[in-house]
């Protein structure tokens, strides 16, 4: 098993798997199935470092069956998110330097790809906006609609949003998490808060719907970082 809950808690998936991986599979992978071809299968395996994004393969989605799926692919431009929120396991994953796929192979994708909306499963698809402008650019003559995950600091950006729009943007879930200032210890995304409906009504007029996620019971009492637990295990 691998991922974010066996990374963060080790010790609790081994009770139901023969062996995990902690930390991201690509620079490990080729080992753990040496081990388990040779019977010499390891109960963990510990990936000390982020791979290199060009070095991230295309999923095998012929694998499943797609149509059993009401999104039946997802896809991924990038790993990381640099505000770094307290609550974040993805950021304690993927850590908070925004590594960035090559466009080229982003593109390669979609245009495989023949599904009426394509999903975005990055943490932040605008989190280094010079990479996503190209990126939208070049995303425009695919003509594919898409949605993705996104802060509030994309409307701030008019070059950005309007790019976003013309390549296909159907709508952005923006992580807003609190209004309340005193928040953000933990929120790093939080912004000029008496703003927030006057970038969301940009964000519309450019055709794009917003889905707000917040956090309910968010105190000004910082939780236990993740990191320390998964580093310890």
């Amino acid at each position: 098993m691998g991922g974010i809950h066996p990374s963060v808690m080790p010790d609790e998936v081994l009770r139901h798997a023969d062996s995990l991986l902690i930390g991201e599979a690509e620079d490990m992978w080729p080992k753990i199935l040496d081990d388990f071809l040779s019977n010499d299968l390891q109960p963990r395996y510990r990936c000390e470092s982020y791979p290199d994004p060009s070095k991230i393969p295309s999923g095998k989605w012929d694998a499943i069956h797609q149509s059993r799926y009401y999104v039946p692919r997802t896809f991924q431009t990038s790993r990381g998110c640099p505000y770094g929120c307290s609550f974040c396991s993805s950021t304690q994953f993927f850590g908070v330097r925004h590594r960035c796929r090559p466009i080229g192979q982003v593109i390669s994708e979609l245009k495989t790809y023949r599904g009426r909306i394509a999903v975005f499963i990055d943490d932040n698809i605008a989190g280094s906006p010079p990479y996503v402008k190209e990126l939208f650019r070049a995303m425009k003559p695919v003509r594919q609609r898409w949605v993705a995950q996104t802060s509030i600091d994309i409307a701030r950006d008019s070059e950005l949003l309007r790019l976003a729009a013309e390549s296909g943007c159907a709508g952005l879930l923006i992580g807003f998490e609190s209004i309340n200032t005193l928040n953000t210890g933990d929120v790093k995304k939080i912004r000029q808060t008496a703003h927030y409906e006057e970038l969301i009504r940009e964000i519309k007029a450019h055709g794009i719907g917003v889905h707000g996620s917040f956090i309910f019971v968010l105190t000004t009492t910082r939780p236990t970082s993740l990191t320390a637990r998964s580093l310890s295990s």
